[in-house]
């Protein structure tokens, strides 16, 4: 991995021009569970990967600077092997990073979603 500026806030943590918040097991005021989330502030962009309160897994990625990429936004259903995939990658990521707080976040994440019923 290249050399990236790390920066560790409370529950989010700068890797680059990218922030990573931690995966939330309890749902937000919709129902939803976050588990991957990241923004970018230069240029205005996130990615979420979440499950609803049915229980099924999205990804979704918005452009938020202009409407330069705007058509590019888009949420979609993924299945739970996509789900836990990603759960598995975040975890290289923040292992590679030296980040073993974020890694074992992502580890509770993916059993998480192991515990799903599809």
């Amino acid at each position: 991995m290249n050399e990236q500026e790390i920066k560790v806030l409370n529950n989010s943590v700068f890797v680059g021009p990218w922030n990573y918040i931690k995966p939330n097991m309890i749902p937000n005021e919709d129902g939803e569970i976050e588990l991957v989330l990241q923004l970018c502030f230069g240029p205005c962009e996130w990615w979420k990967w979440s499950m609803d309160k049915q229980g099924k897994f999205w990804m979704e990625y918005r452009w938020c600077e202009n409407d330069l990429y705007e058509d590019e936004s888009f949420r979609e259903e993924c299945s739970q092997e996509k789900m836990i995939e990603k759960m598995q990658k975040m975890q290289v990521f923040f292992g590679e990073c030296g980040l073993s707080e974020y890694v074992e976040a992502y580890e509770r994440a993916e059993r998480f979603v192991k515990e799903q019923r599809r």
